[in-house]
């Protein structure tokens, strides 16, 4: 899962910061808004692959294109000469590493939508454009067990739009499942043994993996929306957004059991230790202060959650 990578993505960041400086190679062109829309990582290969909207060229003695998509060495920070695509027009919306493959989907205005899996070596494995009507829109893509799902806005041959596809992940054959599922229109996708779980800005919901059956719908709106972004740690999902709960505002991350539909105790915060003097908040020791708001992005490494965005304190 992308959410258990986080500590390979920071490494990729600054990596990618630091690379061109150490290698002693200016970026001659990079488009005015570099904007990474998803990454992904090949453990196997040990390679960060960001698609997006960045054309550049780099030069040092050779010119070295890169149209929206780069694949960069997870350690070193090296720029990798995998480059598939022909123009800069093919924009990158959601990158997926699985079984050796990498999987590309886009719909950018002034080029094709797509489909299309790629094999290492940046030649084309595969496209599974064909099985939809049209993409007006593509958000995320993942794999779980042998599907992959793609959230956006698709029609079919009989031009009935959903939003969560399901696709084979050889063939890329189109799986039509129950439509209450395909139609619910979610911005993050986490399968777990037995469930599916999708996020939108107000809600959560959890379904059975096998019948696509609705187990539970969490009412994030309850609490203020928009959420942002959730993991799964067992059967609990960690939701992250600006929420009020209990009378106190600017809770960054609320912690439910999937099976209910209200939060379980719990506080996201810190506690001020009374060897610590707080000079710029002037905080009591032993007092405790929530996050605040901002929170963006959330990632599990074994017990340790991290978060990401603009967190101040509440």
């Amino acid at each position: 899962m992308k959410t258990i990578k986080l500590y390979t993505l920071l490494l990729f960041a600054l990596s990618f910061i630091t690379c061109f400086a150490q290698q002693h190679k200016p970026m001659w062109h990079v488009s005015r808004d570099f904007i990474i829309n998803d990454y992904d990582i090949d453990t196997d290969s040990g390679v960060v692959y960001a698609g997006g909207d960045f054309p550049l060229y780099m030069y040092n003695g050779d010119t070295q294109y890169r149209d929206n998509l780069i694949a960069i060495n997870a350690k070193t920070g090296a720029l990798l000469p995998f480059n598939p695509f022909t123009n800069y027009y093919k924009k990158v919306n959601a990158v997926l590493c699985h079984n050796g493959k990498i999987y590309l989907a886009g719909a950018p205005e002034k080029a094709p939508y797509y489909v299309e899996v790629y094999n290492r070596d940046g030649t084309v494995a595969s496209s599974f454009t064909s099985s939809f009507a049209s993409i007006t829109k593509v958000t995320a893509m993942v794999a779980v067990g042998s599907r992959i799902y793609v959230l956006g806005s698709f029609t079919d041959n009989t031009n009935a739009i959903f939003y969560t596809a399901v696709l084979d992940e050889t063939s890329g054959k189109l799986i039509r499942v129950d439509q209450a599922f395909e139609g619910f229109e979610a911005k993050k996708i986490v399968g777990t043994d037995n469930k599916l779980l999708l996020l939108s800005d107000e809600y959560l919901r959890v379904y059975n993996r096998a019948t696509y059956a609705l187990l539970n719908e969490i009412p994030l709106n309850n609490y203020g929306i928009p959420a942002t972004d959730f993991i799964m740690v067992d059967d609990t999902a960690y939701v992250t957004g600006a929420f009020s709960l209990n009378g106190k505002d600017n809770q960054g991350c609320l912690k439910f059991d999937v099976s209910q539909t209200t939060p379980m105790n719990w506080t996201f915060g810190y506690a001020n230790p009374c060897t610590v003097k707080d000079t710029l908040y002037n905080a009591s020791c032993g007092k405790y202060y929530p996050y605040d708001n901002g929170v963006s992005t959330i990632a599990a490494n074994g017990s340790d959650i991290y978060v990401g965005g603009q967190i101040g304190y509440a």
